[in-house]
């Protein structure tokens, strides 16, 4: 992420130093990617110029005052956090391009809404197939929660469950290795 945004800065913001960074620059630059990307997009990039920002002054190598006249330059507004579901015919084409690692993982995205890393972690132990839940013992915010599971999932589970292997207790294992999966980037970019 870092390298990209470093690609993504304009030639005349990269020469600056640090030095010479203050508000009017950081509003320059607030208008050049507001010029060329979303306006989430734009927000996101001068949040990290902040951080990055704070952590120069953090090594010295900033002053107070200059990080101040920087964290003058707020989000735009304007931002809309709506929830997107996909469509059916979304559904269906996202599904269609999954490979066999990653069909049943998403598959079941869809129908619980669980994260990449709930699904990744998920043990046997923690379906309830007969009650139709699936307990998440270790979520982002460090919570337990129950998930209800609809008959696609439960026959899908059935079915994994028959295929079981011995030496895991992870649902979903890469059937070459018979390992859990701990990360599935490049499958899912594909797909």
């Amino acid at each position: 992420m870092k390298k990209y945004y470093l690609n993504v800065l304009p030639d005349w913001f990269r020469k600056l130093s640090l030095c010479h960074i203050g508000t009017r620059e950081v509003e320059l630059l607030q208008s050049y990617f507001l010029d060329r990307v979303k306006l989430s997009t734009c927000n996101r990039y001068v949040s990290i110029l902040h951080a990055s920002m704070n952590k120069a002054y953090d090594w010295g190598m900033i002053t107070e005052e200059r990080l101040k006249n920087i964290r003058k330059v707020k989000p735009l507004r304007g931002e809309t956090n709506t929830l997107r579901s996909l469509s059916k015919e979304e559904i269906f084409l996202l599904l269609s391009h999954c490979d066999r690692n990653i069909y049943l993982i998403v598959l079941t995205a869809l129908h619980t809404g669980m994260r990449k890393g709930e699904i990744l972690n998920l043990k046997w132990q923690n379906i309830d197939i007969k009650n139709g839940l699936i307990l998440i013992e270790k979520t982002k915010n460090d919570e337990c929660r129950e998930t209800p599971i609809n008959e696609t999932l439960k026959t899908l589970f059935r079915k994994l469950y028959s295929e079981i292997r011995l030496d895991t207790d992870y649902v979903f294992v890469n059937p070459d290795t018979g390992r859990r999966y701990t990360d599935l980037k490049r499958s899912f970019a594909t797909a």
